[in-house]
Protein backbone atom coordinates (compact mmCIF):
# COMPACT_ATOMS: atom_id res chain seq x y z
CA UNK A 1 0.00 0.00 0.00
CA UNK A 2 1.06 3.48 -0.82
CA UNK A 3 -0.16 5.85 1.64
CA UNK A 4 0.29 9.82 1.35
CA UNK A 5 -1.52 13.02 2.72
CA UNK A 6 -2.79 15.52 0.78
CA UNK A 7 -2.54 18.66 1.18
CA UNK A 8 0.90 17.23 3.25
CA UNK A 9 0.82 17.80 7.33
CA UNK A 10 2.81 18.97 8.47
CA UNK A 11 4.86 20.89 5.75
CA UNK A 12 1.44 22.83 4.56
CA UNK A 13 2.65 22.09 0.65
CA UNK A 14 0.19 19.65 -1.57
CA UNK A 15 1.00 16.63 -4.31
CA UNK A 16 -0.01 18.52 -7.55
CA UNK A 17 -1.87 16.80 -10.34
CA UNK A 18 0.86 15.04 -12.28
CA UNK A 19 2.12 13.20 -9.63
CA UNK A 20 -0.75 12.07 -8.15
CA UNK A 21 -1.10 10.66 -11.49
CA UNK A 22 2.27 9.16 -11.65
CA UNK A 23 1.54 7.68 -8.22
CA UNK A 24 -1.56 5.65 -9.64
CA UNK A 25 0.40 4.33 -12.22
CA UNK A 26 2.86 3.45 -10.35
CA UNK A 27 0.31 1.63 -7.71
CA UNK A 28 -1.89 -0.09 -10.82
CA UNK A 29 1.87 -1.12 -12.12
CA UNK A 30 2.81 -3.01 -8.77
CA UNK A 31 -1.40 -3.53 -7.98
CA UNK A 32 -0.70 -1.72 -4.82
CA UNK A 33 -3.45 0.05 -3.02
CA UNK A 34 -3.46 3.99 -2.78
CA UNK A 35 -4.60 5.13 0.45
CA UNK A 36 -4.41 9.11 0.32
CA UNK A 37 -5.34 11.37 3.56
CA UNK A 38 -7.44 14.50 2.10
CA UNK A 39 -8.34 15.90 5.52
CA UNK A 40 -6.81 19.48 4.69
CA UNK A 41 -8.88 19.23 1.51
CA UNK A 42 -10.22 21.56 0.04
CA UNK A 43 -8.48 24.21 2.19
CA UNK A 44 -5.81 25.12 -0.56
CA UNK A 45 -4.83 29.35 -0.44
CA UNK A 46 -2.47 29.37 -3.42
CA UNK A 47 -3.00 31.85 -5.68
CA UNK A 48 -2.75 30.03 -8.79
CA UNK A 49 -6.12 27.80 -8.86
CA UNK A 50 -4.35 25.37 -11.81
CA UNK A 51 -2.26 24.60 -9.27
CA UNK A 52 -5.44 22.61 -7.40
CA UNK A 53 -5.22 19.13 -7.75
CA UNK A 54 -8.33 16.90 -7.61
CA UNK A 55 -9.03 14.09 -5.33
CA UNK A 56 -7.15 11.11 -5.37
CA UNK A 57 -10.16 9.10 -6.14
CA UNK A 58 -10.96 11.30 -9.44
CA UNK A 59 -9.22 9.96 -12.20
CA UNK A 60 -11.25 7.21 -13.54
CA UNK A 61 -9.30 7.55 -16.87
CA UNK A 62 -6.73 5.87 -15.30
CA UNK A 63 -8.97 2.82 -14.96
CA UNK A 64 -7.69 1.66 -11.19
CA UNK A 65 -9.90 1.37 -8.36
CA UNK A 66 -7.51 0.28 -5.92
CA UNK A 67 -7.42 4.01 -4.83
CA UNK A 68 -9.02 5.18 -1.27
CA UNK A 69 -9.62 8.30 0.07
CA UNK A 70 -9.95 9.39 3.66
CA UNK A 71 -11.17 12.62 5.23
CA UNK A 72 -13.50 13.97 8.52
CA UNK A 73 -15.04 17.09 9.45
CA UNK A 74 -12.01 17.52 11.93
CA UNK A 75 -10.08 19.97 10.05
CA UNK A 76 -11.47 22.46 7.38
CA UNK A 77 -14.75 22.56 9.15
CA UNK A 78 -13.65 23.38 12.64
CA UNK A 79 -15.80 20.42 13.98
CA UNK A 80 -13.51 18.24 15.63
CA UNK A 81 -15.33 17.33 18.79
CA UNK A 82 -17.87 15.72 16.34
CA UNK A 83 -14.90 12.76 15.96
CA UNK A 84 -17.08 12.17 12.14
CA UNK A 85 -15.02 11.28 8.89
CA UNK A 86 -15.45 9.08 5.57
CA UNK A 87 -14.24 7.15 3.17
CA UNK A 88 -13.76 7.64 -0.63
CA UNK A 89 -12.84 4.84 -2.97
CA UNK A 90 -14.50 3.52 -7.01
CA UNK A 91 -13.57 -0.09 -5.95
CA UNK A 92 -17.45 -1.85 -5.80
CA UNK A 93 -15.61 -4.32 -3.23
CA UNK A 94 -13.67 -1.81 -0.58
CA UNK A 95 -16.95 0.23 -0.93
CA UNK A 96 -18.91 -2.79 0.43
CA UNK A 97 -16.02 -3.65 3.53
CA UNK A 98 -16.49 0.18 4.56
CA UNK A 99 -19.98 0.40 4.46
CA UNK A 100 -20.38 -1.90 7.47
CA UNK A 101 -18.85 1.41 9.70
CA UNK A 102 -21.49 3.50 11.10
CA UNK A 103 -21.34 7.76 11.04
CA UNK A 104 -23.50 10.07 12.31
CA UNK A 105 -25.33 11.11 8.98
CA UNK A 106 -27.37 13.41 10.07
CA UNK A 107 -24.95 15.95 11.76
CA UNK A 108 -22.19 15.41 8.74
CA UNK A 109 -25.11 15.91 5.83
CA UNK A 110 -25.99 18.89 7.14
CA UNK A 111 -22.59 20.25 7.23
CA UNK A 112 -21.45 18.93 4.10
CA UNK A 113 -25.04 19.72 2.37
CA UNK A 114 -24.97 23.06 -0.12
CA UNK A 115 -26.58 24.94 2.58
CA UNK A 116 -23.91 24.79 5.25
CA UNK A 117 -20.43 23.75 3.18
CA UNK A 118 -19.56 27.03 1.43
CA UNK A 119 -20.07 29.06 3.83
CA UNK A 120 -18.10 26.86 6.51
CA UNK A 121 -15.53 26.61 3.87
CA UNK A 122 -14.90 30.56 3.21
CA UNK A 123 -14.74 31.10 6.55
CA UNK A 124 -11.64 29.14 7.18
CA UNK A 125 -10.03 29.84 4.16
CA UNK A 126 -9.94 33.86 4.80
CA UNK A 127 -8.77 33.24 8.08
CA UNK A 128 -5.83 31.16 6.37
CA UNK A 129 -5.12 33.56 3.87
CA UNK A 130 -5.34 36.51 6.85
CA UNK A 131 -3.32 34.57 9.11
CA UNK A 132 -1.05 33.26 7.08
CA UNK A 133 0.00 36.72 6.33
CA UNK A 134 0.29 37.46 10.05
CA UNK A 135 2.91 35.14 10.25
CA UNK A 136 4.41 35.92 7.21
CA UNK A 137 5.42 39.45 8.60
CA UNK A 138 6.06 37.81 11.95
CA UNK A 139 8.58 35.46 10.13
CA UNK A 140 10.12 38.18 8.44
CA UNK A 141 10.23 40.63 11.36
CA UNK A 142 12.45 38.06 13.19
CA UNK A 143 14.54 36.50 10.51
CA UNK A 144 17.50 35.74 12.51
CA UNK A 145 15.40 33.59 15.13
CA UNK A 146 12.98 31.66 12.35
CA UNK A 147 12.48 30.57 9.39
CA UNK A 148 9.44 28.53 7.29
CA UNK A 149 8.11 27.63 3.64
CA UNK A 150 5.04 29.70 3.84
CA UNK A 151 2.16 26.80 3.42
CA UNK A 152 -0.04 26.57 -0.28
CA UNK A 153 -2.59 24.50 1.65
CA UNK A 154 -3.99 23.08 4.84
CA UNK A 155 -3.74 24.55 8.42
CA UNK A 156 -0.63 23.88 9.84
CA UNK A 157 2.94 25.42 9.26
CA UNK A 158 6.26 24.29 10.01
CA UNK A 159 8.25 26.79 11.51
CA UNK A 160 11.86 26.57 12.43
CA UNK A 161 13.30 28.39 15.06
CA UNK A 162 17.23 28.52 15.41
CA UNK A 163 19.72 30.53 17.43
CA UNK A 164 19.79 34.17 16.77
CA UNK A 165 23.97 34.12 16.95
CA UNK A 166 25.14 30.54 15.45
CA UNK A 167 22.29 29.81 12.66
CA UNK A 168 21.62 26.31 14.32
CA UNK A 169 18.34 24.75 14.97
CA UNK A 170 16.82 25.05 18.97
CA UNK A 171 16.19 22.25 21.04
CA UNK A 172 12.10 22.19 20.25
CA UNK A 173 11.21 20.33 23.02
CA UNK A 174 12.90 22.28 25.38
CA UNK A 175 12.10 25.90 23.20
CA UNK A 176 8.03 24.27 23.31
CA UNK A 177 8.39 23.90 27.20
CA UNK A 178 9.58 27.09 28.47
CA UNK A 179 7.43 28.78 26.08
CA UNK A 180 4.06 27.54 27.02
CA UNK A 181 5.96 27.97 30.93
CA UNK A 182 6.83 31.55 30.52
CA UNK A 183 3.53 32.70 28.04
CA UNK A 184 1.79 30.76 27.82
CA UNK A 185 1.73 29.90 23.89
CA UNK A 186 1.68 26.08 22.97
CA UNK A 187 3.25 24.99 20.15
CA UNK A 188 3.76 21.56 19.09
CA UNK A 189 7.48 20.28 18.86
CA UNK A 190 8.64 18.27 15.63
CA UNK A 191 10.68 16.00 17.12
CA UNK A 192 8.13 14.59 19.59
CA UNK A 193 5.37 14.63 17.07
CA UNK A 194 7.11 12.62 14.59
CA UNK A 195 9.40 10.10 16.60
CA UNK A 196 9.83 7.03 14.80
CA UNK A 197 12.09 4.79 17.26
CA UNK A 198 9.15 2.95 18.08
CA UNK A 199 8.09 1.86 14.74
CA UNK A 200 11.74 0.89 14.39
CA UNK A 201 12.35 -2.76 15.23
CA UNK A 202 15.11 -2.96 17.93
CA UNK A 203 17.52 -4.67 16.35
CA UNK A 204 17.60 -2.65 12.78
CA UNK A 205 20.01 -0.25 13.03
CA UNK A 206 20.54 0.66 9.83
CA UNK A 207 16.97 1.56 9.95
CA UNK A 208 17.48 3.49 12.71
CA UNK A 209 20.11 5.72 11.79
CA UNK A 210 17.88 6.48 8.39
CA UNK A 211 15.32 7.50 11.02
CA UNK A 212 17.47 9.75 12.93
CA UNK A 213 18.88 11.39 9.64
CA UNK A 214 15.44 12.32 9.16
CA UNK A 215 14.65 14.08 12.52
CA UNK A 216 17.77 16.39 11.69
CA UNK A 217 15.40 18.20 9.65
CA UNK A 218 13.19 18.32 12.31
CA UNK A 219 15.22 19.65 14.88
CA UNK A 220 14.47 23.66 15.70
CA UNK A 221 10.38 23.13 14.14
CA UNK A 222 7.38 22.90 15.02
CA UNK A 223 3.70 22.87 14.04
CA UNK A 224 2.00 26.35 14.25
CA UNK A 225 -1.96 25.88 13.42
CA UNK A 226 -3.36 28.90 12.00
CA UNK A 227 -7.04 28.89 11.07
CA UNK A 228 -7.60 29.28 14.78
CA UNK A 229 -9.37 32.85 15.40
CA UNK A 230 -7.23 36.05 14.12
CA UNK A 231 -7.38 37.35 18.01
CA UNK A 232 -5.86 33.91 19.37
CA UNK A 233 -3.24 33.79 16.99
CA UNK A 234 -1.91 37.42 17.39
CA UNK A 235 -2.21 37.35 21.10
CA UNK A 236 0.20 34.39 21.00
CA UNK A 237 2.76 35.55 18.39
CA UNK A 238 2.74 38.80 20.86
CA UNK A 239 3.93 35.91 23.67
CA UNK A 240 6.08 34.66 20.98
CA UNK A 241 7.48 37.40 19.86
CA UNK A 242 8.59 38.60 23.52
CA UNK A 243 10.00 35.09 24.38
CA UNK A 244 12.24 35.48 21.08
CA UNK A 245 13.44 39.04 22.54
CA UNK A 246 14.56 37.52 25.88
CA UNK A 247 16.40 34.83 24.43
CA UNK A 248 18.36 37.06 22.24
CA UNK A 249 19.11 39.49 25.62
CA UNK A 250 19.69 36.16 27.63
Amino acid sequence: MIILNNPVNPTGTHVGTDTQREIIKIARQHNLYVHCDEIFRPLYHTTTKSDIPASMVEYPDLKYDRVITTSSLSKCYGLSGIRIGWIATRSPELLAKFALSMLDEVVATEVLSPRCRPSILQKHLALAKHNLNLIEAFVDKHETQCEWTRPTAGAVAFVKFKNAQSGEPVDDMDFCERLVESKGVLLSPATLCFEFDEAVPPADDALKMKAAEGLEEFKGRVRLHFTCNTEVLEKGLRGLAEFLEEEVNL
